[in-house]
């Protein structure tokens, strides 16, 4: 099975210390200020990651981008940035959105991007491995049929379930789609490892920790009234805000 188009993996050998891991932040600026506060934070001896969607409908996208980048923060890319950037791209080209666009609240994100939000999001890895925590960071999941180096962008960012769409000459096949009522099961579900993988993007589903120590869904619905959340390593440990209540269902 190859990938479509072939996630970027970025790989951090140094990384030795404790890891702080934050689900979808979503704009939620003063929330992960909180959050970090929750956790004791050392910046410096401390490694921040995110899972990705870090901007779109919070009250401060900016904001975040601009916290993670003081911090030297790592995060992976998610589908809500990847949209901002592609949006912003159309509209430098075109000079305007098309209908569908312009109500997004993506929009009026893409009318001001700073160069420095652009370029910070620009610069994301689809993955980030730790080899020396054994942990794997994705926004949304990882096909357990494709080598790390494999992933396909699309999976990575969208993916919420696989379908069994029956044995080929290889085995089994697995399709992963994003839509729940599509069919399958938990991509995680499926996830044997040897690595951990702390993923997002899943918020109807919202904190997963059934399928610990090989995976933990951290998002947790922040922008929803939910909580924003962070898995903490060595050991996993979930800690948790209140989240923002601005928006009103997933």
């Amino acid at each position: 099975m190859k990938a479509k188009n072939r996630a970027t993996v970025l790989t951090l050998p140094h990384v030795t210390g404790r890891v702080v891991v934050v689900g979808d932040i979503h704009g939620c600026r003063v929330q992960l200020e909180e959050l970090l506060r929750a956790v004791s934070f050392r910046q410096g001896s401390d490694t921040l990651v995110a899972v990705g969607d870090l901007v779109n409908k919070g009250p401060d996208s900016y904001g975040v981008v601009r916290l993670l980048k003081r911090l030297g923060a790592y995060s992976a890319l998610g589908n809500h940035d990847a949209k901002l950037l592609k949006l912003t791209k159309k509209l430098r080209k075109y000079g305007s959105l098309k209908d569908k666009h312009r109500s997004s609240t993506l929009a009026p994100l893409a009318a001001s991007i700073p160069p420095d939000v652009e370029a910070y999001l620009s610069d994301l890895p689809h993955i980030i491995r730790l080899p020396a925590h054994n942990l794997i960071v994705v926004h949304a999941g990882l096909h357990p049929q494709r080598p790390l180096d494999g992933q396909d962008v699309e999976e990575v960012t969208t993916m919420r379930n696989l379908i069994d769409v029956g044995g080929d000459k290889a085995g089994v096949t697995l399709i992963a789609t994003e839509e729940t009522k599509d069919g399958g099961v938990p991509w995680a579900s499926l996830w044997r490892g040897p690595e951990t993988v702390v993923f997002g993007h899943d918020a109807r589903r919202g904190l997963q920790e059934q399928y610990k120590p090989l995976a933990f869904g951290i998002d947790s619905r922040c922008v929803y009234g939910g909580n924003l959340s962070a898995a903490v390593f060595p050991g996993g440990k979930i800690v948790s805000v209140r989240g923002w209540h601005g928006m009103s269902k997933a």
